[in-house]
């Protein structure tokens, strides 16, 4: 177990650190503040009187400036090697957490006497200082990277799926195969029931207390809009056949032509571009996890 853990923090540290894109490299400051203030102010006593409260304001703006800009330094030296110097030096999360801690001590040397000076009071040694609050900054910089680091490796793999998406259309040019033993579902919408292969449906969508149901027929696709719950219609549909992207989402795995991501947001595509459907943070493991098995699979 011990001998796994270091392969994981040896492979973790080795690991390059991915270029990012202008808003999401502000999203990463706010978040990475956002970290600090939940770890800092969890442990705040409240109960103490205005001085002190006073005091620990200001100690979190002295060292969140020393974060954020340790940060923001590493974060740009990070973004001119991966976006400069590709065919050279490679920055890795190893070279980030080094930069981290000697701009982080820098910056916390520099701030120090100010704290001193504003509060007029007995001076403490420096490193004893420093030595205090370093424990803080690395867990607090090390959550940022281990979500980071989480974050690349789910791009790396959407990456690949579509790569071998991309490989299956080129390969299968065929249409999606409709089995003939199959048992249709009987849809109720407007007083009318139509039977339609499960085979044919490319996705269902919540509309309000409605579903919207969409299949293929006669090489185009049709909707219907019936009353029924999604959790109803998922369990009359066959067994493994389907994949629930999000809560108001369900698709058929064999009509997926790709992944895309906005921002932080996943969706799958559907029919070549044709329709989108979103995915959920609850579900993205499993959606990748059951896309990379079945393609795999395949191979």
């Amino acid at each position: 177990m011990i001998n796994d853990l270091f392969a994981r923090l040896g492979k973790f540290l080795i690991s390059p650190m991915p270029a990012k894109e202008p808003r999401g490299f502000l999203m990463s400051v706010l978040e990475f503040l956002l970290i600090f203030a939940i770890f800092y102010f969890a442990a705040f006593k409240y109960t103490t009187t205005i001085d002190r409260i006073i005091r620990g304001i200001i100690e979190f703006l002295i060292v969140s400036f020393s974060l954020i800009s340790a940060f923001v330094i590493v974060r740009i030296i990070a973004e001119l090697y991966t976006r400069k110097f590709e065919k050279g030096f490679t920055l890795r999360y190893g070279h980030s957490i080094i930069g981290f801690l000697s701009i982080y001590t820098m910056g916390m040397g520099i701030l120090y006497p100010i704290k001193q000076g504003i509060w007029n009071i007995q001076k403490e040694w420096f490193w004893r200082y420093f030595w205090r609050h370093l424990p803080y900054a690395l867990l607090i910089f090390g959550v940022y990277l281990y979500r980071e680091y989480k974050n690349s490796i789910i791009d790396n793999l959407v990456d690949q799926l579509n790569q071998k998406l991309d490989t299956k259309k080129a390969e299968d040019t065929k249409p999606v195969q409709h089995v003939d033993s199959e048992s249709p579902l009987q849809i109720n919408a407007d007083g009318i029931t139509r039977s339609v292969l499960p085979s044919t449906i490319s996705h269902i969508t919540v509309d309000g207390h409605y579903l919207d149901l969409f299949f293929q027929s006669d090489g185009d696709f049709e909707q219907i809009c019936f009353r029924k719950p999604l959790k109803e219609i998922l369990e009359e549909l066959p067994a493994g056949g389907f994949l629930r992207t999000h809560r108001s989402h369900i698709v058929n795995p064999a009509y997926i032509s790709g992944l895309t991501k906005k921002n932080r947001n996943y969706s799958v595509k559907l029919c070549g571009d044709r329709f989108q459907i979103p995915i959920s943070r609850n579900n993205l493991s499993r959606v990748l996890a059951f896309l990379e098995s079945s393609l795999s699979a395949k191979n």
